[in-house]
């Protein structure tokens, strides 16, 4: 973490240092003086309701009830388990600019582009068990770089099972199909078309308590994850199966502490001897904290070490940081932060694993009556094994979002990326700004708010 620190405030591996410090300075001064022009905080629930999260009930629209397709409008009836279904959907559509679609160093090339991001949601509303289908689907359209158009799908099956009172059993299946980021380990490279992969996930998880104010969780997933072809070159190499358990034991307290022991255990296996295998072990301890109406935060902190199966290709041993911070210092601002240390496996050519750590500051400030503006800026530092590389990159965002009223958003959107490395050709600068309308029937039931599209319970700017 020193070094991570090290690098965010004197940025001397990056070309645009004093930009970046000039940004990072313009927005702490920024925060400084919002938290000073605020009026107190009367009632807020920190954990789950910052500014931009907060519930506003009148600008939340119900979901389409099977029961009232069935003709009966009055929620307040007895209802039978086959009635207790609702329909949520939205459909987002926006148009930008992108000045660096492919995310080179060099020869930039910008496009307007369209987005449409439709989703679909039919989740059970049962006194007792669950079961839920989500469908999304996320589709950009560039004018002037037409063989970057993508259309990420995916759908996913979930349920509960309540054994008891407080022992739950839990399930999922997911299949998608999505178009790897540009400038992402899993991207071919800019001469390359897109790359596409279809991923499969199937999950099951149980939990126990809270009993004597301990609660016990595990759950265990398997992904595959298969790399198609790009121009016709093989990606056969990066296709692997990956084997992830988990678990958590919460030791509940009276106080606004709460210590939680949080082990993992992951296995990644190639279909190809290319990469190597690998198992992943962490060990930590975590926390939840509630302490007032102002303050709330949970992370973990340990050690993460991957073991390579290959024959002398060096472990990674590292710090392992996951932290949220949420401060409400008056009733119209809310600070975000958000650190993490971890290691990972690239899925790629350059390298065999690499450690990531990355800190990100943000301000939601509530102008007028759901007009909320968001400011911030982050900083991601990959240090890559096997090879001779480190990637410093830089995020900052302004965002403004309104709700216009109980079906209908609009949010705006300026950020720039610009990445530093020791490779020159992964380096890139890419400015985008976007411009969005939402129409939703979403995610009120007659049980309350729900997270409807697996995005956020709360988050009513989407």
């Amino acid at each position: 973490m020193p070094n991570l620190i090290r690098r965010f405030i004197l940025g001397r591996r990056h070309r645009g240092q004093a930009r970046v410090t000039k940004a990072a300075w313009a927005f702490l001064t920024g925060l400084v003086v919002l938290c000073l022009v605020g009026d107190p905080v009367l009632a807020q629930n920190a954990s789950g309701e910052s500014v931009r999260s907060r519930p506003r009930l009148d600008y939340e629209s119900f979901g389409l009830s099977f029961r009232a397709f069935l003709g009966d409008k009055d929620r307040s009836g007895p209802r039978k388990p086959a009635d207790q279904l609702n329909v949520f959907t939205r459909v987002d559509v926006g148009a930008g600019y992108r000045s660096n679609v492919l995310t080179t160093p060099n020869n930039e090339r910008g496009s307007t582009y369209t987005k449409i991001n439709p989703r679909l949601a039919i989740r059970s509303d049962w006194d007792r068990h669950a079961m839920n289908l989500t469908i999304k689907a996320d589709a950009d359209f560039f004018l002037s770089e037409s063989s970057e158009n993508k259309a990420n799908l995916s759908g996913r099956l979930d349920g509960r099972y309540d054994i008891t009172d407080d022992k739950v059993a839990r399930w999922g299946v997911e299949i998608g199909r999505r178009q790897a980021i540009r400038g992402s380990g899993e991207d071919a490279g800019p001469t390359f078309e897109p790359q596409i992969i279809n991923q499969y996930i199937i999950g099951a998880g149980y939990t126990a308590g809270p009993g004597d104010k301990v609660m016990l969780s595990g759950n265990a997933q398997l992904t595959r994850a298969s790399y198609e072809k790009v121009d016709g070159l093989s990606r056969d190499a990066l296709t692997n199966t990956q084997f992830v358990l988990g678990g958590v034991a919460a030791l509940y307290s009276d106080g606004p502490i709460n210590l939680l022991f949080v082990p993992g255990l992951e296995f990644t296996r190639y279909d190809e001897s290319v990469n190597s295998d690998s198992i992943s072990y962490d060990l930590a301890v975590g926390w939840r904290v509630d302490s007032s109406a102002l303050t709330a935060a949970e992370g973990k902190i340990g050690v993460s070490h991957r073991d390579f199966d290959r024959s002398g290709t060096p472990d990674i041993t590292s710090l392992l940081l996951q932290s949220k911070l949420l401060w409400n210092p008056t009733q119209l601002i809310s600070l975000r932060s958000n650190a993490f240390v971890q290691t990972d496996d690239t899925q790629s050519d350059v390298g065999v694993g690499k450690i990531s750590a990355g800190v990100d500051l943000n301000i939601d400030y509530e102008l007028f009556e759901n007009l909320v503006f968001t400011s911030g800026v982050s900083y991601a530092n990959d240090q890559f094994k096997g090879v001779t590389r480190t990637d410093d990159t830089y995020r900052y965002n302004v965002a403004a979002m309104y709700l216009m009223g109980e079906h209908y958003f609009i949010r705006g959107d300026l950020k720039h990326t610009s990445r530093g490395s020791d490779n020159a050709a992964e380096a890139f600068d890419d400015t985008t700004i976007f411009l969005r309308f939402g129409v939703k029937t979403c995610c009120l039931s007659d049980t309350g708010l729900v997270d409807a599209f697996g995005e956020g319970v709360l988050d009513v700017f989407r």
